[in-house]
């Protein structure tokens, strides 16, 4: 019986490096593959990987901007803004949902609408744009019909930041993918 415990035990043993050594190979490989993107290729899958943001952006722009981030709270001299983060979750539901941003990103914007709740609360405003919300929140910009409606004329320059790829549109905006070809950031 002492035997066959023993057998047992170095079958598993075995096996188990065996699947540690396989888990090596699978790493290593696509680091590998992941290098030899680096070229001309990769930064044509970021490039086509910008344009159907934009796309996908312009097809989704009324839905998502239709989701009020905001709300007023209090009352009489004490009413100001608020972030609804019920409609933030949903807000973020929505960009996880189109699989073109990492998670990263919506951990970011997550923090940045807390940010600009703590902000709102502070200043107690009560009209005008929302401070942190003057813009749009994806683009960066008042004028995110500009970049919809001129994928295609857009002005787009590749360039690769450690392992991950940055295309700059029109000279300004920067949307920087993961090795994963999922949007990291995207600024100004």
């Amino acid at each position: 019986m002492q035997t066959v415990k023993l057998i047992i035990f170095i079958f598993l043993v075995l096996t188990s490096c065996n699947n540690i050594t396989n888990n090596n190979k699978i790493n290593n490989s696509s680091t590998i593959a992941f290098d030899s993107m680096k070229n001309s290729k990769y930064g044509k899958v970021c490039l086509s990987n910008v344009k159907e943001l934009l796309t996908w952006y312009r097809g989704k722009y009324d839905e998502l901007n239709n989701i009020d981030l905001v709300k007023l709270e209090g009352n009489g001299d004490s009413i100001h803004y608020e972030i609804d983060f019920k409609s933030v979750k949903l807000y973020l539901q929505k960009l996880k949902e189109s699989k073109i941003f990492s998670e990263n990103y919506i951990k970011a914007m997550y923090n940045y609408l807390k940010k600009c709740n703590e902000k709102l609360i502070k200043n107690y405003q009560s009209d005008g744009p929302p401070l942190g919300l003057e813009h749009d929140l994806i683009l960066l910009t008042q004028e995110p019909d500009y970049l919809f409606y001129n994928i295609d004329k857009l002005n787009y320059k590749k360039r690769m930041k450690g392992n991950n790829c940055i295309v700059v549109v029109d000279k300004n905006l920067k949307i920087e993918f993961n090795e994963k070809l999922l949007i990291e950031k995207i600024y100004r």
